[in-house]
């Protein structure tokens, strides 16, 4: 089966040093994410060790050394995937995406940089909502994602905005002018703004 890796490489693309097992786990373990949070890479994946898809993470320390066990960053039943992280001032933000693949969703929850405290889980869009991509800035963290119509991707990027606490700041909302296919996104804060990049056919 497929298990996650970890390396550190040098600005020539060298490897430092023997690649790093990161899962182990029955199933496949994919859509593996990271950050760097000052002290430790933390690195999140989904599998199905447990029977259905569900997010987990682990720490690995600046020279690549695991520095904790895997920790279940989801609950059973929620049918948790592809997983993608940001840091705030104090906490880490987890987008994912819910569901099944005929009901899927997209939900954010908080997490702590040692893995240890997981916030509540709020659902941001169900009815098809899929691909989540974060951001964040000072206290806050930005989530976007598409939905899907019909075979295909809808006409638009929604977005919402929430707190460091998982409380919703701004409520899901439409973020760009409609165009076919709309999907593919990813933004970055750049402090008083946000810089979105999606792709759409107009």
């Amino acid at each position: 089966d497929f298990e996650i890796y970890f390396n550190r490489l040098d600005p020539r693309g060298r490897k430092h040093g023997p690649d790093v097992r990161v899962s182990e786990a029955k199933e496949f373990s994919l859509h593996a994410d990271l950050l760097w949070d000052g002290e430790h890479f933390v690195v999140v994946w989904d599998d199905q060790r447990d029977g259905e898809a569900r997010v987990y993470g682990r720490l690995l320390t600046v020279d690549g050394t695991v520095a904790s066990v895997e920790t279940p960053l989801t609950d059973l039943g929620v049918g948790a995937e592809s997983p993608r992280l940001a840091l705030s001032r104090r906490s880490v933000g987890m987008v994912f995406k819910t569901g099944t693949a005929d009901a899927q969703g997209v939900a954010f929850r908080t997490v702590s940089p040692d893995l240890a405290s997981l916030g509540p889980i709020v659902q941001l869009a169900e009815d098809r909502a899929v691909e989540p991509a974060i951001a964040s800035a000072g206290d806050r963290f930005f989530v976007a994602w598409h939905t899907r119509s019909g075979r295909g991707p809808g006409t638009a990027i929604d977005g919402a905005v929430l707190d460091e606490d998982g409380g919703l700041l701004v409520a899901p909302r439409r973020i760009t002018s409609e165009a076919a296919f709309a999907r593919s996104k990813t933004w970055i804060a750049l402090g008083d703004r946000l810089l979105l990049l999606w792709a759409a056919d107009r």
